[in-house]
């Protein structure tokens, strides 16, 4: 979905008549909202609410330490497919070391390789 949205938006800075370009994305975004089976707007609803579930906490959490190692090692990051390890090794709070992911290919490319990798990535 948020692919989609960002084609839209492309596309919107593209066009020549871009009142109606944008009038017919945001119909057509309306429309693939409501196509969506429920699971999926509750998820997507749950990004924005002020009580979010243990899943989009640490969803969450987790791009906000993937900031974090890139910030910590902007170059190079912290290595390829090494999210989970350097989110358990160093940026885990208490006695459970938690492995989990970024879930989010952006962020997590951006924290494994760094900026090299990450802009490499984005132009690829």
């Amino acid at each position: 979905m948020i692919a989609f949205v960002a084609m839209l938006v492309w596309i919107w800075s593209r066009s020549r008549n871009r009142l109606v370009t944008g009038i017919l994305g945001a119909l057509l975004f309306i429309g693939a909202y409501q196509a969506l089976p429920p699971q999926y707007q509750q998820r997507y609803s749950s990004i924005t609410k002020s009580e979010r579930d243990e899943s989009s906490e640490n969803r969450i959490d987790a791009w906000k330490k993937g900031a974090r190692m890139l910030s910590d090692r902007p170059l190079f990051g912290v290595g390829a497919g090494c999210f989970g390890f350097a989110h358990a090794d160093r940026y885990s709070q208490g006695r459970g070391k938690s492995y989990l992911n970024a879930h989010n290919l952006v962020v997590q490319v951006f924290a494994e390789t760094g900026l090299v990798g990450g802009v490499t990535f984005i132009g690829s």
